[in-house]
């Protein structure tokens, strides 16, 4: 069995490069900021401060992301 398919199910995780997968996660990642920038509606105040949180920490993935892919040498 790969190391692969014990943490994730689907034939195509063995045979994509790890550029490939940080490159398709960098754009749902931005895409999803991008849904988060146009504004979200939450039925309670309380649940404002989950989206906010949400935001932040998808800037921050889409900085750490788009660092990692500057890297020379990442295989």
């Amino acid at each position: 069995m790969s190391r692969c398919r014990r943490t994730m199910s689907g034939p195509w995780c063995d045979q994509r490069s790890l550029h490939a997968v940080l490159c398709e996660a960098l754009t749902n990642t931005q895409v999803l900021l991008s849904r988060l920038e146009l504004g979200v509606h939450v039925p309670r105040d309380q649940q404002r401060e989950i989206i906010r949180l949400l935001y932040v920490a998808t800037r921050h993935q889409v900085k750490a992301l788009t660092a990692v892919l500057e890297l020379e040498g990442l295989e």
